[in-house]
């Protein structure tokens, strides 16, 4: 324990080195997110208030997409301490990106236990060689430089997810986990979608191993009282606002499918089973989600956003899609289906929010 104590923390501190070198230098410039989350946090810090005077928001209006409030909150720490500078806005993502390297190694403890990979002479602990190739993936050390509230809501899941993995054996960690889940779910969009059902199916998987006890309880209502407050955005409107601009019905979705249905040369009651909302929405659904499973977009040709991504650069790479496939046939082998079940659900629910 003492040898792998060590180990993780020089992969910690080369994980710090490469997400902190010339932070608030590279990349180049803020991008317009940056700005907001750093004006904001300014405004909190001098004021109270948002940029629109509102005293201590849980959703910021921000440029009219409602940012959610733990990054900017968090943001308030290093500006007030080193001032409104790149440096400041970045730190936050920097720190969520090295945490993320010993909360990997946690989980990969919590699946592969101490099991060991034989390279040369050596035998190297698995949970080790997962924290070093984090600390060295090019899309994580790309996502944790700028300031990016996905890289955050990332790192909350981590943890969140390992503390409910361990909740299986001691009901006190479930205690942790709706703190760390609900935390993210006020971080980032997506993960309003993603943790819920996550969640969800993560009890379902372990029913016989739960107990209904006092710390399964207070995991309960705390991961509740987060849920509430997203609900409360969400019948007001404001927690709706990235959705409302994104979302799949629209209305010239509508038109189209009347005009699809209208021009079809299929008998009207046909027409009607195969052009409705409810087709439309769930082959568009279908569409999306594949899509984020095609090479295509793995591999950065398609979908992929100037701010998150350098130009013709892949930042997943092959070797990546390789040691995920390896580790896959490793639990496999292994007949460890439980342990794979949780991490098979966190593949196939990631994409759904988008």
């Amino acid at each position: 324990m003492k040898k792998n104590f060590l180990l993780l923390l020089v992969i910690t501190l080369i994980a710090a080195a490469l997400r902190f070198y010339q932070l608030g230098a590279m990349p180049v410039s803020l991008n317009w997110d940056e700005v907001s989350h750093g004006y904001n946090a300014y405004s909190i810090i001098t004021t109270l208030k948002d940029e629109w005077g509102v005293m201590l928001p849980s959703i910021f209006r921000a440029y009219g997409d409602y940012k959610l409030p733990v990054y900017i909150y968090l943001t308030t720490i290093p500006v007030a301490l080193l001032g409104l500078t790149p440096l400041a806005i970045r730190f936050v993502s920097a720190l969520a990106g090295v945490l993320a390297i010993p909360g990997i190694y946690l989980i990969s403890r919590q699946i592969f236990g101490k099991k060991s990979l034989k390279v040369g002479e050596h035998e190297l602990p698995l949970a080790i060689i997962s924290a070093f190739l984090l600390t060295v993936t090019p899309w994580h050390f790309f996502i944790s430089r700028p300031a990016l509230e996905a890289n955050l809501a990332l790192t909350l899941v981590i943890y969140g997810v390992y503390f409910l993995l361990k909740g299986r054996e001691k009901s006190s960690s479930f205690i942790p986990a709706s703190i760390l889940l609900g935390l993210s779910i006020h971080t980032y969009n997506s993960e309003r979608v993603f943790v819920p059902l996550f969640v969800v199916l993560f009890l379902l998987a372990n029913l016989k191993k739960i107990k209904i006890e006092k710390n399964t309880l207070i995991s309960g209502a705390i991961f509740s009282f987060f849920a509430l407050i997203v609900v409360y955005q969400v019948l007001t409107g404001v927690g709706t606002a990235r959705y409302q601009k994104l979302k799949i019905l629209t209305d010239n979705a509508v038109y189209q499918i009347g005009e699809a249905r209208i021009k079809s040369s299929l008998p009207q009651p046909l027409a009607k089973v195969i052009h409705n909302r409810p087709v439309y929405f769930g082959t568009t659904v279908l569409k999306n989600y594949l899509s984020y499973f095609s090479p295509s977009f793995i591999y950065q040709i398609s979908g992929v956003q100037d701010q998150f991504a350098i130009r013709i650069k892949n930042l997943f790479t092959l070797p990546i899609c390789l040691i995920f496939l390896f580790g896959i046939f490793y639990l496999f082998k292994a007949g460890d289906f439980n342990k794979l079940k949780s991490i098979l659900i966190w593949l196939a629910l990631a994409p759904l929010p988008a």
